[in-house]
């Protein structure tokens, strides 16, 4: 009977042993923290973690693959999941996007989306003063977005999936970009009659890429 026994609770210490992973975690530091909880959440989920005295948290999300927002307080950022990820960040509520850093498995995908955010908040100080660049600097400048956010992407060993789909999105902002320029400088220049030039229209690219 001893020996069944001892079979039994090998097999469910196996069956427990392999059971996978489908879950994240998700832990971090706040400084400076004024706020009781860090949301997380997409259009599908939604789920909020305590933050002690000490300004730490933690919790398991079980998620689906993808991409994800973070908030505190009124501020907020881009994250990007799946499971067996266990993703510690770091960030100051002062300086809250230039403080944002993150370690462990899931860091290098989600401080390149931290990178690329701030790389955009450079580049693009105000849409209005963006978009009432004459035609030649427009392009140079959006250019200058979507190549400096492919040259991020090369930086560290990201996942091909993730790399693959970020490359893609920086072709379609830079597209979306050219797309709008035409109605935005006309707004914004006050002149309702405005259309780009031919040699504008040369640099659009296709949306169905």
């Amino acid at each position: 009977i001893l020996f069944y026994i001892l079979i039994i609770a090998l097999a469910l210490a196996c069956s427990k042993a392999e059971k996978p992973i489908d879950y994240a975690i998700f832990s971090g530091q706040v400084i400076n923290n004024n706020a009781d909880s860090v949301f997380v959440f997409n259009s599908d989920f939604k789920k909020g973690i305590a933050i002690d005295s000490m300004g730490n948290f933690s919790d398991t999300l079980r998620i689906e693959k993808g991409y994800y927002s973070f908030r505190i307080g009124r501020e907020s950022s881009a994250l990007y999941l799946q499971e067996k990820y266990n993703i510690n960040l770091s960030i100051d509520l002062e300086e809250f996007d230039e403080s944002i850093k993150y370690s462990g498995e899931g860091a290098k995908e989600n401080n390149f989306l931290a990178g690329k955010y701030m790389l955009e908040e450079t580049a693009i100080p105000s849409y209005k003063d963006l978009f009432l660049k004459e035609e030649n600097d427009f392009i140079t400048a959006v250019k200058a977005i979507r190549d400096e956010t492919k040259t991020l992407l090369t930086k560290d060993q990201l996942n091909p999936e993730f790399v693959a789909f970020q490359e893609k999105e920086a072709d379609f902002a830079y597209a979306d970009k050219l797309a709008s320029y035409e109605g935005f400088h006309g707004y914004y220049s006050k002149d309702s009659e405005f259309k780009v030039s031919e040699s504008f229209e040369e640099n659009q690219i296709d949306f169905s890429l």
